[in-house]
């Protein structure tokens, strides 16, 4: 599964916070460890390093100062009590501190992959989650984060301090106390709002996760990180940085129309599942989530239709297309419909084939309890929003696709418009909306890890109406001048256990493209000079 920023910090903060329940050390190990809490510290400044990132630039700068200090007061710590005899560095603890320095500086170095810099110097996006960073409210979290790792290795201090060790330096001791207080009270204000504390957690880093293709059976904890996986690669594959770019790179009527048809069947069992857990809800005692999915599973209902509709215009703008037909989103749309339907079907190696048919799973298999239940209806709200971001993409690219690259063939057996295609698309896009928008709710009701989701979409929303140069005053570029692409040490923080193969070794930054004029919409479309047959 893919890490994020949370998984990152919680990874750092586990050491920290058996440092704070420690009880007894011999002095020589507590001397060592202040010296590694110090590195921990000076790690962890870096993320206010510029503190005019943040909303609150004084109270970042105090925050920056206090842990100068506190860094400051831990070497002193150290330094009263070198020499002294004892077990040291050979006690396991001072090791376990060090651990956090690595994930600490891969959450920083997963931030800066989000952004690039231009041959101008300006810091732009690449990724759907520049945005995200952007906001205020996220960066409040962000320094909220910072805070609370504060406070553990603050923790952590204080009982360094008052070990029962009669051989400590008294001057260590108080050291130590000073360095605690100081990190405790890092931000005194407000801890930012939850939604945006969630939102930050969840940031990932701006490279696709390798694909795992759905092969064998697996059980649904399983399938639902997978389709996590795979909405996170459709959200990153499918965003563009300028409104008007073209998507895909190489626009088709059968790259729309097979989309279209992938998305009309993902839909479908969509709204199945959301049917299914609105039952189930009541079963389990959660009658206040019970409406609101049904309310979802009709929005989802809608939605799937809407994209039928529109992969039979597409088939209408062009010559028969096979199921085989490349597309930009090809892989992922597989395998997310192909996990879903595993998900929601009675049926272990379930594909789209007619032979694979099987009816819907026992509610009480698919989801046999409350946590079961969150987990399912989180696999169904990524799904969902994922679909949106694919009708979005595809929406941007019927209206700027360009006739020259499409040439005519038989004109005259054309029976639609590109303005018909156009609005089957808006009609589709308004309806993805509508329904990722209300699985959100009982999503954030359930309490799901999908939740931050609604946040996003808000941002996004926000985000397109602004101006590109607002977008770019608005940046968070105090994460790095430079940011360090994708390393090796990074991949593995990122995607645990998976080797990294040579495309995801070193990822370049994506440009920015240019907006490219739309074209009349009156004018109608055929199929590109291959015949698919």
């Amino acid at each position: 599964m893919t890490a994020t920023l949370g998984d990152l910090l919680n990874r750092a903060s586990e050491p920290l916070s058996e440092a704070a329940s420690i009880r007894d050390l011999p002095s020589s190990t507590v001397v060592v460890a202040s010296m590694r809490l110090r590195t921990v510290v000076e790690a962890m400044s870096r993320y206010v390093a510029n503190p005019h990132a943040y909303p609150e630039s004084s109270a970042a700068a105090r925050a920056s100062a206090r842990m100068f200090r506190a860094s400051r007061n831990l070497a002193r710590a150290a330094e009263a009590g070198r020499n002294l005899p004892g077990p040291g560095a050979a006690h396991p603890l001072p090791a376990r501190i060090e651990t956090s320095v690595p994930a600490l500086i891969a959450g920083l170095d997963m931030l800066a992959t989000h952004y690039t810099t231009d041959t101008d110097g300006w810091v732009l996006p690449r990724s759907p989650w520049a945005d995200v960073l952007a906001v205020p409210a996220t960066r409040t979290a962000l320094l909220a984060e910072v805070a609370d790792m504060a406070a553990i290795i603050g923790a952590a201090c204080r009982a360094l301090a008052g070990v029962p060790s009669p051989a400590l330096p008294q001057a260590s001791r108080e050291a130590l106390r000073a360095a605690g207080s100081q990190l405790r009270a890092l931000l005194p204000g407000p801890a930012g709002e939850p939604e945006y504390r969630q939102l930050v957690r969840a940031v990932p880093a701006a490279m696709a996760a390798p694909r795992q293709t759905p092969d064998q059976p697996e059980p649904v904890v399983e399938l639902c990180e997978g389709i996590t996986a795979s909405a996170e690669r459709i959200r990153s594959l499918t965003w563009r940085p300028a409104p008007g770019s073209l998507w895909p790179p190489s626009p088709s009527l059968s790259a729309w129309r097979w989309s279209g048809h992938a998305c009309a069947i993902t839909g479908r069992i969509s709204e199945q599942i959301l049917a299914g857990l609105a039952e189930r809800s009541s079963a389990l005692g959660l009658m206040s989530t019970g409406p609101a999915l049904s309310y979802a599973a009709i929005a989802a209902g809608t939605a799937w239709n809407a994209w039928r509709h529109t992969a039979s215009m597409a088939a209408l703008l062009t010559e028969a297309v096979p199921w085989e037909a490349p597309g930009a989103l090809r892989d992922d749309l597989d395998d997310l419909m192909i996990r879903l339907g595993r998900l929601a079907y009675a049926n272990p190696m379930w594909t789209p084939a007619a032979s694979q048919r099987a009816p819907l799973k026992d509610l009480a298999e698919l989801a046999p309890g409350a946590g079961d239940l969150r987990i399912v209806l989180a696999a169904v709200h990524q799904a969902t929003d994922s679909l949106d971001r694919v009708a979005t993409a595809d929406l941007n690219s019927v209206r700027s696709a360009d006739p020259r690259q499409i040439v005519p063939q038989v004109a005259a057996q054309v029976p639609a418009s590109a303005a018909e295609l156009v609005r089957m698309y808006e009609m589709t896009s308004h309806a993805m909306g509508r329904a990722a928008a209300a699985v959100g709710v009982p999503a954030a009701a359930a309490g799901t890890q999908s939740s931050f989701l609604s946040v996003m979409r808000e941002v996004h929303r926000a985000a397109a109406e602004a101006t590109p140069d607002r977008q770019r005053d608005r940046l968070l570029t105090a994460i790095q001048d430079k940011p360090p692409g994708v390393g090796p040490a990074l991949w593995r923080a990122s995607f645990p256990g998976q080797l990294p193969s040579a495309p995801h070794a070193e990822e370049p930054a994506r440009q920015p493209e240019r907006a490219r004029p739309s074209p009349n919409r009156a004018t109608r479309l055929t199929a590109s000079t291959q015949t698919h047959r």
